[in-house]
């Protein structure tokens, strides 16, 4: 009997470490710190690491470090034990497509069939999954014409994303148009975005537009805005890589760094505004 409860006590013993372990590998992935997170996982007992919760976390681990063949293998084995998975069809989908990126030309058109299978697969699975439509956009964007590659097609998939989220539908249209180089087809789109989204990442995108195609009042007047809307101060700060900056000044922009000066700033803030401002007064 005491042999038995000392088994008992030791099978509870590890099933609670296990437990901690997974907990721990979960905080270092939500705090960014992929490599620990993986760390931990591969650590943990066989029958535990194969759980559905830890083989998840590691695939997106995988994926977070760039390791898409891995990344692509784990999720793999989740989409074989759960093929109604609209989630776990597109992380296959997505990971298989970055590792077809980084192999030969004809690895990659091997890999091509099943990427295309499991991104639609995710978009059947579920009617609202933004992220295998926005895939699809820039995979058929991407693909050359010969081998599928079709701007009809990513719009079919940039319409649908039109009942599910208008801002993401602004936005994968404005990629269609910059990636064609349709510099006012795509600025109509991500002024759209901006207007319906007002968010970081849609003044992003129409900021890069301006910087891709040389258009510096209309990038630094729209990081002023953004800066306005989002009270994010890297929107000013990325001014700095604009050559000859100077010559854009204006009055506004000089208030705007007056504003950003009454801040409560990190030392590295102030570096950024300092050479801002040097930049300005050259």
């Amino acid at each position: 009997m005491k042999y038995f409860w000392f088994t008992v006590l030791i099978i509870i013993s590890i099933q609670s470490w296990s437990q901690n372990q997974f907990g721990e590998a979960k905080k270092a992935y939500n705090n960014a710190d992929f490599t620990k997170a993986k760390t931990i996982l591969l650590s943990l007992p066989q029958k535990d690491r194969y759980k559905v919760e830890s083989r998840a976390l590691l695939g997106q681990t995988y994926a977070r470090l760039e390791q898409w063949q891995k990344a692509a293998e784990t999720n793999k084995v989740l989409v074989e034990q759960f093929p109604n998975n609209a989630e776990y069809h597109f992380r296959y989908g997505g990971a298989l497509g970055l590792y077809a990126k980084s192999v030969n030309r004809f690895k990659a058109l091997t890999l091509l069939g099943d990427v295309k299978l499991h991104l639609k697969k995710a978009t059947k699975l579920d009617s609202q999954h933004i992220e295998s439509r926005w895939a699809l956009v820039q995979l058929y964007m991407e693909l050359p014409g010969i081998i599928g590659g079709s701007k009809s097609t990513a719009y079919k998939y940039a319409n649908q994303l039109e009942k599910i989220s208008p801002v993401d539908a602004a936005l994968a249209k404005g990629y269609i148009e910059s990636y064609d180089g349709n510099f006012n087809q795509a600025e109509k789109f991500y002024l759209k975005a901006v207007a319906i989204g007002k968010s970081k990442t849609c003044f992003e995108k129409l900021i890069a537009l301006y910087r891709d195609f040389n258009k510096t009042k209309q990038q630094i007047s729209t990081a002023i805005k953004a800066y306005q809307v989002t009270n994010h101060l890297n929107f000013i700060f990325q001014l700095n890589s604009i050559k000859n900056l100077a010559s854009y000044s204006t009055s506004e922009l000089k208030s705007i760094l007056v504003q950003v000066s009454s801040k409560k700033l990190s030392s590295e803030e102030k570096l950024k505004l300092k050479q801002l401002k040097s930049k300005l007064a050259s």
